[in-house]
């Protein structure tokens, strides 16, 4: 049965759920993970549409924490597209919260695997690639330009992704996909994020080979020969070793050992210096 007292979202109620979502996984569990999160963003909203009939606001809060679990940066954007759909439903009158379900499940792991891709791959190795050359010289310019450059952006995308959730909901991926811009964002995110690890690889990963060979007067340097061949090859060649050994499934605190032993052997027999 339609409602006539129409409950309308505003651009407050949004922003407001926006600065309630930042705490998202102060709570976070191994059971529901985010799902108290979630809920706590949008109890205001809730209330707002179901405060006057208790067993519908216990109904909704109850759904919300259900399991619920992606990137933070883009969990506003699920959060915009559910409130869209709960204002839909409140609305009209309707009971069912299947949609709501399906909608939420659906979009947690896609835009997960966005989020991780863009936020927490990307744009976080690209801003500890710009700190980590004044951290390594002992500037407190270091962690205060990886705090900027990692969460400004961050907060916008969370900021921006509330308010296009709820205005464009479900659609946009949908168009989003239908266009194929999905994948080519995908596709560009993996060359910069590549780009960035090269580079990070080059800069920070230092092994020098110090044994020689040949006659004392004139020696060969094997460091000498690795960098003809090509500069910074043994930075790659252990880089793609350790790479290789994690997609054999070995604990990266045998690898941490491991580095932490080589290390000290080779510097004492001189192999390494």
């Amino acid at each position: 049965m339609e409602n006539n007292n129409n409950k309308k979202i505003t651009k407050k109620d949004l922003i407001l759920m926006f600065f309630r979502s930042m705490p998202l996984e102060w709570t976070w569990n191994f059971v529901r993970q985010q799902h108290m999160g979630f809920s706590f963003a949008l109890i205001p909203i809730l209330k707002k549409l179901y405060g006057d009939n208790k067993e519908k606001l216990k109904k909704a809060l109850t759904t919300h924490l259900e399991f619920f679990n992606t990137t933070q940066a883009v969990s506003t954007f699920i959060m915009g597209v559910t409130v869209a759909l709960e204002e839909e439903k409140a609305n009209k009158g309707e009971e069912d919260y299947t949609t709501i379900r399906s909608v939420k499940t659906a979009l947690m792991g896609p835009l997960a695997g966005i989020g991780d891709a863009v936020v927490m791959v990307t744009l976080r190795t690209i801003a500890t690639s710009i700190a980590a050359g004044f951290c390594l010289k002992g500037s407190i310019i270091g962690p205060i330009l990886f705090l900027l450059v990692f969460n400004i952006p961050h907060y916008i995308i969370r900021y921006v992704g509330t308010f296009l959730g709820y205005n464009m909901g479900i659609n946009v991926l949908k168009k989003a996909n239908e266009t194929g811009i999905m994948t080519s964002i995908n596709y560009a995110i993996a060359i910069v994020g590549l780009m960035v690890i090269g580079g990070m690889t080059a800069d920070y990963v230092s092994i020098n080979v110090g044994f020689n060979i040949g006659a004392a007067e004139n020696p060969i340097t094997i460091q000498n020969i690795l960098d003809s061949i090509m500069p910074k090859i043994a930075p790659l060649g252990i880089t793609l070793l350790i790479y290789y050994l994690l997609g054999k499934h070995i604990s990266i605190n045998w690898l941490l050992i491991g580095i932490i032993l080589i290390g000290i052997l080779g510097a004492f027999f001189g192999v390494l210096i």
